[in-house]
């Protein structure tokens, strides 16, 4: 897991909201393993919805 925060990072910093998704396409990992490597990276959530979750940085 680890090895893919540094892919994070540079995605994060093109597109300052990204969704489980969108981390796991790009990633390619589950979008349960986006969720993991999102909170690991301690992005901040932004939507505070349930069901559909965007994080980014401020």
């Amino acid at each position: 897991m680890a090895k893919k925060l540094p892919e994070l990072v540079e995605l994060v910093m093109v597109k300052p909201l990204v969704s489980a998704g969108m981390v796991a396409k790009t990633l390619e990992v589950t979008p349960q393993a986006a969720r993991r490597i999102v909170l690991e990276l301690g992005l901040r959530e932004m939507t505070e919805r349930g069901r559909f979750r965007a994080w980014g940085i401020i």
